[in-house]
């Protein structure tokens, strides 16, 4: 007989060799195919909506094998990618790419992210556990890769929000995106950052948002995160220009790794025209909300008459300082702002955490000025609000 249809057969008694193979788990199946043998330690990727996202498989054993996702992060994803022939890429967990049949072949170890191969990565090592347990699946890693252009070092971009001026900032350092860390980051950072982007309004915090690409809390194997040692000034381009903290003309980003979730830096960035150096405004709550975006953008509201004053200085809003402020500075104040009369108010802050410097000490006011820089007081270029 040459084909197997052709031979006589009887379907046996189920149970009985159910009960001979053991059990129904114990029996085998094997899935065939024509797809040539990859090479040793070879990567590919497997499931994903695009040829260049998928979860990572491994040759090995004479088959693909699926890797583990435990010490996987970004500098992984970018050996990885470069392997596969790709110029970057990220990190994707949880089974984004739905579950392999395959079994589960390597342990990554620690990579710095200049390796030529994943295996190459510092205690790596690859296991034989053929028969990968459904309810360890979401162990399998994978990477969405890239050819994008490789901006110059310090470059920022704006990821993960509503509208090209809202999100969550990042900066290129040391070969790939990464966030800043929100902490002891001022407002005078913030525009820099946007006047970056090619924004001239400058920018204020703004609350985290939850997405794919920018969630609220970022964990720092999805990418590195940032932290700053630089001090802008405000007048600067870009914030490679700003001094680091050791008083050097050179912009420093440390890679944060004391914590595993960071609040990351979101901004918005206006292009609301600045008004001349010199000019005040008025910055309160709206609807007893402290922070809430038109009055951290210090918007003008209908009949506003009280708030935390600010004055612009180098493009830059700052505070006045209460030290020796009086009914005389208040009123000249109030005039230039275009109301009657006005009473100055200590030690109540209607807006706190914007953290702006304080352009303006003891500010002494004979009372018939037209402007509050037209009185004298105290420069102060190095205090923070």
């Amino acid at each position: 007989m040459s084909r197997l249809s052709n031979c006589s057969f009887a379907w046996p008694n189920f149970d009985e060799y159910a009960e001979e193979a053991g059990g129904l788990n114990n029996l085998v199946g094997v899935e065939c195919s024509n797809e040539p043998d990859g090479q040793l330690y070879q990567l590919r990727l497997w499931g994903g909506p695009t040829s260049n996202s998928g979860l990572v498989h491994i040759w090995f054993n004479g088959t693909w094998g699926t890797v583990d996702a435990s010490s996987f992060d970004w500098r992984s994803a970018r050996v990885a990618c470069r392997e596969l022939g790709y110029a970057n890429g990220r990190p994707v967990y949880n089974s984004a790419f739905g579950q392999s049949p395959d079994g589960l072949w390597l342990m990554p170890g620690s990579c710095n992210g200049s390796e030529a191969r994943l295996v190459d990565c510092e205690n790596s090592y690859l296991i034989q556990q053929e028969y990968h347990s459904q309810e360890y699946r979401f162990q399998d890693v994978g990477v969405v890769c890239n050819n994008d252009q490789e901006p110059e070092e310090g470059a920022v971009r704006l990821v993960g929000g509503p509208s090209p001026n809202r999100g969550q900032v990042e900066v290129f350092w040391s070969g790939t995106w990464g966030g800043l860390w929100n902490w002891d980051l001022r407002r005078i950072d913030l525009s820099v950052i946007c006047r970056q982007l090619n924004f001239s309004g400058g920018g204020v915090f703004d609350q985290a948002m939850r997405g794919k690409e920018s969630p609220g809390l970022v964990n720092t194997r999805f990418a590195p995160m940032w932290k700053t040692t630089f001090t802008c000034m405000g007048n600067e381009t870009r914030l490679t220009q700003c001094p680091n903290n050791n008083g050097y003309w050179t912009s420093q980003l440390q890679l944060e790794t004391g914590c595993d979730n960071c609040w990351p830096l979101l901004v918005v960035c206006s292009n609301d025209t600045l008004p001349p150096d010199g000019s005040l405004r008025l910055v309160r709550p709206i609807n007893g909300t402290t922070g809430s975006l038109a009055a951290v953008l210090g918007n003008s509201l209908p009949n506003s008459s009280y708030g935390t004053l600010q004055v612009l200085r180098n493009s830059c809003w700052g505070l006045v300082s209460q030290d020796g402020f009086g009914w005389r500075d208040a009123r000249v104040a109030c005039r230039q702002l275009g109301f009657k009369s006005g009473r100055a108010v200590g030690g109540v802050s209607y807006d706190p955490g914007l953290d702006l410097k304080y352009w303006m000490r003891d500010v002494q006011c004979l009372g018939n000025e037209t402007r509050l820089v037209d009185c004298e007081y105290e420069a102060d270029d190095n205090t923070q609000g």
